[in-house]
């Protein structure tokens, strides 16, 4: 009896030692895996700031951006501000709807 007392104990010192490694595994894994993010994010957040302290030269790289995408085939509608540009397509022809000067 007190033998298999003392081997149900020795079992469960080693199960709670067996949980605890693991526990410290898995507190290490998530560290990692925390840095690892970290430095996964690390230029965009630089980037970020970089933009957050020069909004000029963000409006800058967007205005470079739109432009570069403009493509030989697109096709553009200046409209005044605050006007939405409404088309009327009949057949083959195009009929704006916004007095074209």
């Amino acid at each position: 009896m007190k033998a298999q007392q003392k081997v149900i104990e020795a079992e469960k010192a080693n199960a709670l030692l067996a949980a605890q490694k693991g526990l410290e595994v898995n507190k290490a894994l998530a560290s990692t895996v925390a840095e690892k993010a970290q430095a996964d994010l690390a230029k965009d957040m630089a980037t970020a700031n970089i933009f957050t302290l020069n909004p000029a030269y963000a409006r800058y790289l967007t205005a470079l951006a739109n432009a570069s995408a403009i493509k030989s085939t697109d096709k553009f509608i200046f409209t005044p501000e605050g006007v939405f540009p409404q088309l009327v397509f009949g057949g083959e022809s195009l009929t704006p709807v916004v007095p074209v000067k």
